[in-house]
């Protein structure tokens, strides 16, 4: 039980650290190293360059990610991330992912109770560290918070998009009835001539009818 707790709090936590990719299922999204760059770069930023870790598909091109990252950023940070692992890792091997996020998890609020942290306005807080400023949550009961505000975030997403739908109906609802009047004007302007037309006849046809 405990163990499951522990894996739902790292996914708790990683929900929380802005990633270029939706994460849908962290052990294939992770598999080439990019967003685990990604999420170091975010916790530590003086010890990753992301343009080293382009998107990857072949195991050997998502290994070669991984090897990078053990050995500019976790050896930097004592973890120990071995070969047979990396390969779990690039091959998308439930469990093998988690043990390295937690090792990595656990060094962040490491650094961030040995150097403190100031509470910034989004929920975060924020410190100076060995490998230059981080963020990331300060407790359990913050992440909490910070879902119940993705959550609002998402509805007020969602009445926008429902805003921006009705107002394309309106926008198309006034160019059918722009058309509709530019075609009775038409109509009552056909029927204008129609009319003097019709009164040009009647009175040549008078004039004709007394000459005779």
């Amino acid at each position: 039980m405990a163990v499951y707790e522990n894996v739902e709090r790292l996914y708790a936590w990683i929900d929380e650290i802005p990633l270029s990719r939706c994460k849908k299922n962290l052990t294939r999204d992770f598999s080439d190293g990019v967003l685990m760059a990604e999420l170091c770069k975010h916790l530590f930023p003086k010890l990753v360059d992301l343009h080293n870790y382009p998107s990857a598909n072949s195991h050997t091109a998502k290994v070669v990610n991984w090897d990078t990252l053990n050995r500019k950023v976790f050896s930097k940070l004592h973890i120990r991330v071995t070969q047979e692992l990396i390969q779990q890792i690039a091959a998308c091997i439930p469990g093998a992912l988690e043990s390295v996020l937690l090792a990595v998890k656990e060094k962040a609020e490491a650094q961030q109770r040995k150097n403190g942290a100031v509470r910034s306005p989004d929920g975060y807080q924020r410190y100076r560290g060995e490998w230059g400023d981080n963020m990331v949550a300060d407790s359990f009961s913050d992440i909490g918070i910070l879902s119940e505000i993705k959550k609002l975030k998402s509805e007020v997403q969602l009445k926008n998009d429902t805003i921006a739908v009705l107002n394309q109906k309106v926008v198309h609802l006034e160019s059918l009835i722009d058309m509709k009047d530019k075609r009775l004007k038409e109509l009552m302007a056909s029927v204008d001539r129609l009319q003097a037309q019709s009164k040009e006849s009647q009175e040549s046809f008078c004039t004709t009818t007394a000459g005779n």
